[in-house]
């Protein structure tokens, strides 16, 4: 992972003890980041933030069910009461949805997964630009999909979320720009972990094919022919988090391994 240094920074993270979510925290960490985790469940967020200070850092848990408007509002209060600013969010929460074509789709579900990935998203950049504009600046960074940029088959409310967020992205990077702020999105596509390995047992469950072989046409949808790692994922949110990208905004990069799939 490419080493960049956050001295002192308060960076947000969404789904915070989610492995991608402490992926993020410990590499905000190492570059000498403060962090708040927001998620719903308490005592996991407790584990995760006292995991973060072992690193040197602070690190608070914020309760927060980000659908939710008023716990949404609180949880960034909490965040600039406790850990004093926000220099940047990283929106981090996602759910997939059940596997399901349009013309099944139940109205329930469709609104679970856009409110979940969209209207959450949408919330916490919200909140996020109320506490960065008086402060002189902040950045953000909403982690999409590659489904946000190819509709995805089975997938439609999931995928229609993604395009939703590169779209947010950079409708909130014309409006703040000249506010300091800066709005970029990682269009992520399969990552090596759990996440994936989840993914596509069920993809491969509803193919009527093995896992092997569902995997093997990922990676040779690939011009690179493998994942991403979560290391290069946390590399280049830093990197967006970070000056060395004090250019960038409005972006939508994929981190595919050379894949457009989702």
């Amino acid at each position: 992972m490419v080493e960049l240094s956050l001295p002192d920074k308060v960076v947000l993270i969404t789904g915070g003890y989610t492995t991608l979510g402490m992926a993020l925290a410990r590499g905000f960490a190492r570059a000498g980041a403060h962090v708040g985790l927001i998620a719903r469940t308490a005592e996991r967020l407790e584990e995760a933030a006292t995991e973060i200070r072992s690193l040197g850092v602070r690190s608070e848990p914020l309760v927060a069910d980000i659908t939710d408007e008023p716990q949404v509002v609180a949880a960034f209060e909490k965040a600039r009461r406790d850990l004093g600013r926000i220099d940047v969010l990283v929106n981090n929460t996602g759910i997939p949805g059940q596997l399901m074509r349009i013309e099944n789709m139940d109205v329930a579900e469709w609104r679970k997964v856009i409110d979940v990935n969209l209207t959450g998203t949408m919330l916490c950049c919200r909140e996020a630009v109320r506490h960065m504009v008086p402060q002189g600046g902040g950045n953000i960074v909403n982690i999409s999909s590659t489904a946000g940029k190819r509709g995805v088959p089975d997938s439609g409310a999931y995928s229609a979320s993604k395009w939703g967020i590169s779209g947010l992205t950079q409708t909130l990077a014309q409006e703040s720009g000249r506010q300091n702020i800066r709005v970029n999105c990682i269009s992520l596509g399969s990552i090596e972990g759990p996440r994936t390995d989840w993914q596509l047992e069920r993809k491969s469950k509803a193919a009527g094919i093995t896992t092997e072989e569902m995997f093997k046409r990922r990676v040779s949808g690939t011009s690179l022919g493998r994942l991403v790692t979560q290391d290069e994922f946390v590399s280049l949110t830093l990197f967006l988090a970070s000056d060395l990208s004090s250019g960038m905004t409005g972006q939508s990069i994929n981190l595919s391994a050379g894949g457009t799939f989702h």
